[in-house]
């Protein structure tokens, strides 16, 4: 909606929120997030305006999707990234983001971004769904290793760091 779009660009200091999409497609660096179903009848509409994409920078936010879902527009000259928020599990009050895709993309959403308490994660180019597994698999590892290593010192070791050498090799 329009209103969390102002209040987005509010909180950003940056841009300009507007209820055309033909506005919106004029500006040189695009933010999009719509509910993750809309999204293909967006970018198909999108695809459908006559503008000139060649060195336009176009985000998704919050989508399930990598760069690659953006590669009709890549190869009409658009440089395509992503940009999600990493859960921190509320261990703290600063935001990480997680941004994905090519260079020029990913400097327009640092220089987004710079804001206290922002920092953001650079994860390799067409490697989103890859990166969410393995967060998804350290969610799950990482009670399991405090516990071990609980256990193995209540049976004596100072450090499971010695028994875990061995498994390594």
């Amino acid at each position: 909606t329009l209103r969390l779009a102002s209040r987005v660009s509010n909180t950003l200091r940056a841009g300009t929120p507007t209820c055309s999409l033909e506005k919106t497609l004029a500006c040189p660096v695009i933010f999009v997030r719509v509910p993750e179903p809309d999204l293909p009848k967006l970018l198909a509409r999108m695809e459908k305006v006559a503008v000139s994409w060649k060195g336009k920078v176009l985000v998704l936010c919050d989508s399930a999707g990598d760069s690659s879902t953006l590669k009709g527009f890549e190869v009409r000259g658009v440089h395509a990234a992503t940009v999600g928020v990493l859960d921190t599990g509320g261990n703290n009050d600063a935001i990480q983001f997680v941004v994905e895709g090519h260079s020029r993309a990913v400097a327009a959403i640092h220089r987004v971004l710079r804001l206290p308490r922002i920092t953001t994660l650079r994860i390799a180019k067409g490697e989103k769904k890859r990166f969410w597994r393995a967060i998804e698999i350290m969610e799950y590892m990482l009670p399991l290793a405090i516990a071990a290593e609980q256990e193995l010192r209540a049976a004596g070791l100072p450090s499971a760091s010695p028994l875990l050498m061995q498994l390594e090799q």
